[in-house]
């Protein structure tokens, strides 16, 4: 299963529609576990509180696809508590998402135009913790089911130590996340980890996708604003506000907060800064 859900993450990190990959990925993933975990059921059955029966490979074979348990019965089994995770897991990261924005909202947000950037409201936030996040509210409707409206808050706290070349890398990070659809995928994958919180491998395909769709992100912003110092200055003085002002600094536009993870992503802008110098990106 491990195997399994790692090999496919791999192949889906290079596809066009990443985002959907990835969540093909780990929903293939959940399934297997889930089956598997029902497999590991039928070799151990609790006939009482203090009585456990420990069935052979054989006999539970038997038992789950002959005797007890049919093949529809496990398919059932199995389809009903993947769908019921799923659906847990989604209907909790849009409670958590439209908690943020309302919050947002109440603590006097501001909205500023995003041009060009179709739906997507940005929100200006009084808090004096710099911080950067993008989130979505779906809602049923439209051609694929739901429809969904982005939103890109910032604090004020950032807008204080970022200078305006900062402030245009930092909103360009966050728009990329809204148009390649992490704001979408990336909060609902937290929260089935969380919720699967005993699956080590489902956990490290999230920060691994987190990792990549940061980079990504990275790598857009620079790109539409031919300035990719700016967004390593911004970053390095998230760092820093989170280190030694004692203020603390909220992960949105830190990714995992891991500062070896940091430090790549500085780098890497830096080093794409240098091509772009030299005329080579």
């Amino acid at each position: 299963m491990a195997v399994t859900g790692t090999l496919g993450y791999l192949a889906s990190r290079r596809s066009a529609s990443r985002s959907r990959s990835a969540a093909l990925t780990l929903f293939g993933h959940g399934a297997l576990a889930t089956s598997g975990s029902l497999f590991l059921a039928t070799l151990v059955h609790l006939h009482s509180l203090v009585t456990v029966h420990l069935h052979s490979i054989p006999e539970a074979f038997e038992a789950a696809f002959v005797c007890d348990f049919e093949w529809s019965c496990v398919a059932w089994i199995a389809a009903t508590i993947a769908v019921t995770v799923l659906i847990i897991s989604f209907v909790l990261s849009q409670i958590v998402a439209r908690a943020i924005v309302a919050r947002a909202m109440r603590a006097g947000a501001r909205a500023v135009p995003a041009r060009g950037h179709g739906d997507a409201r940005v929100l200006i936030v009084p808090d004096p913790r710099p911080d950067a996040y993008s989130v979505a509210l779906l809602r049923l409707g439209g051609r694929t089911g739901f429809r969904a409206r982005d939103y890109v808050i910032l604090t004020t706290g950032l807008l204080k130590i970022l200078t305006p070349a900062e402030r245009k890398a930092v909103l360009e990070h966050e728009l990329a996340h809204v148009r390649a659809r992490d704001d979408r995928y990336l909060p609902f994958f937290h929260v089935v980890t969380s919720v699967l919180f005993f699956d080590p491998v489902l956990r490290r395909l999230r920060e691994r996708l987190g990792r990549s769709y940061e980079l990504e992100a990275d790598d857009m912003a620079a790109r539409r604003t031919r300035d990719p110092r700016s967004l390593a200055h911004a970053l390095l003085k998230f760092y820093e506000a989170a280190s030694q002002s004692g203020v603390p600094a909220g992960i949105g536009l830190l990714g995992n907060g891991h500062t070896s993870f940091l430090i790549e992503r500085i780098e890497r802008l830096l080093a794409l800064a240098e091509q772009m110098d030299a005329g080579t990106a």
